[in-house]
């Protein structure tokens, strides 16, 4: 017979404590009625079993927030046999959680209220529904918010409200509606370290995630972390990795955001089947950092490598020297604008011929354009709608062939 195994041991320190000797205050920090009285601890909570199949029977231990359906857990949720088909892997989970944003009730939000300083009244109230504890909002702008410190029948009484647009405590507009239970931040799970200024411990991890493969010599889905926006999501989310420093009290920072050590590719940036367009970015540094990107010079053949195929068509080596270039290319035979597109031009034209260099709106400072005659006597006139080349409306290169650069120093073109 299959077996789950759940212990839950209560310890307590001392015969004189009780559970009676806890409460609960008002905004959910835990109080004793004597301190003299030792704390009441829950021990541990073990439980295992072998799991099977689909959805309760799939994962060992499962918590659930907010859920109109407590025990239904989307492991290998198939709705009918056939889409057993389209998702090839058999799950099985030792922890599940999620957390709900549910729309709101209808008692929870309340109206034809009437405010004191430290209470609201209406008809609307279900004070059955009502908790100790529970937090209101105002739906008004600003906003008013507090907590529940009693009911009564069509009477909350609270700590007070505070007014969210100027921080004072004050009074809401009688006829106001209040929002019972506004949450605006679900969490599915929350992992904390505490390193106390005294504490015995000088090093923590947060979460370690461990694995130990003797099945999979080349792994394809053998993955650390697996963040995915699921299939039926209508929108997509903000940040998969986020490693926040903090913005207030101390402002103390990681010392590293992100730190890869002992893989063979330590960042990879790639596009995922059918989920089309491509990503816009594939990195992007937009920070204030003194160095937006620093190369140490201790890669071996180079810092910056582009490819084609297997072809390298542009490096930078370890110590910043360009070691391959090129350049992208056209050619110009007659009339033409200049594309700021392209970075180098060669010229072949047997008659005069006039180019036109790209405009300032296009171009900055320092930018430079390669130009190379390859052929032709004709003589080469370059111009510009909105700048002057070489102090003049225009300037005037001859001769059959010559190399050349038309440089934007951010006002003007010089062409020499």
């Amino acid at each position: 017979m299959e077996k789950t195994y759940l212990i839950i041991l209560l310890l307590i320190s001392g015969a004189a404590s009780s559970a009676e000797n806890i409460l609960i205050n008002p905004i959910g920090k835990p109080e004793q009625k004597d301190f003299s009285i030792p704390k009441v601890y829950l021990s541990s909570v073990y439980a295992g079993k072998n799991t099977y199949g689909m959805r309760a029977n799939a994962v060992v231990a499962a918590f659930k927030g907010n859920s109109d359906g407590p025990f239904d857990f989307p492991i290998l949720g198939f709705p009918d046999i056939k889409s057993m088909g389209s998702y090839s892997d058999r799950d099985s989970v030792t922890l599940y959680a999620d957390n709900t944003s549910a729309p709101y009730k209808s008692w929870e939000r309340i109206k034809n209220t009437k405010f004191t300083p430290t209470s609201v009244e209406s008809d609307n109230i279900v004070s059955e529904n009502i908790k100790v504890g529970m937090i209101l909002d105002t739906d008004s702008s600003p906003k008013w918010s507090t907590y529940v410190t009693s009911v009564q029948k069509n009477k909350i009484t609270t700590a007070g409200w505070v007014n969210i647009g100027n921080q004072l405590i004050g009074t809401p507009k009688n006829g106001t509606d209040i929002i019972v239970n506004p949450l605006t931040k679900i969490w599915a799970t929350n992992f904390n370290v505490f390193m106390d200024s005294n504490g015995r411990a000088t090093s923590a991890v947060i979460q370690e995630n461990g694995m130990v493969n003797n099945k999979v010599s080349e792994p394809i889905t053998i993955n650390g972390i697996d963040n995915v926006i699921l299939p039926q999501s209508k929108f997509g989310g903000t940040a998969a990795f986020l490693a926040r420093g903090a913005n207030t009290e101390f402002l103390q920072r990681w010392k590293i955001g992100f730190d890869s050590q002992g893989s063979d590719i330590n960042f990879l940036s790639t596009d995922l089947g059918d989920n089309t367009p491509a990503p816009s970015i594939g990195f992007s540094e937009a920070s204030r950092a003194t160095d937006g990107m620093v190369f140490s010079g201790a890669n071996v053949n180079s810092s910056i490598t582009w490819k084609h195929g297997e072809r390298v068509i542009a490096s930078i080596d370890p110590e910043g020297l360009v070691t391959r270039q090129g350049y992208k290319i056209a050619v110009a035979s007659s009339n033409m604008q200049l594309s700021d597109y392209i970075g180098r031009y060669l010229i072949s034209a047997q008659n005069d011929i006039t180019l036109k260099l790209p405009d300032k709106k296009n171009v900055f400072p320092g930018y430079t354009l390669k130009l190379t005659k390859v052929s032709g006597n004709g003589k080469v006139v370059f111009t510009s709608s909105d700048s002057y080349i070489n102090g003049s409306h225009s300037a005037e290169v001859l001769g059959e062939t010559w190399n050349k650069e038309a440089i934007f120093d951010g006002t003007y073109w010089y062409v020499e």
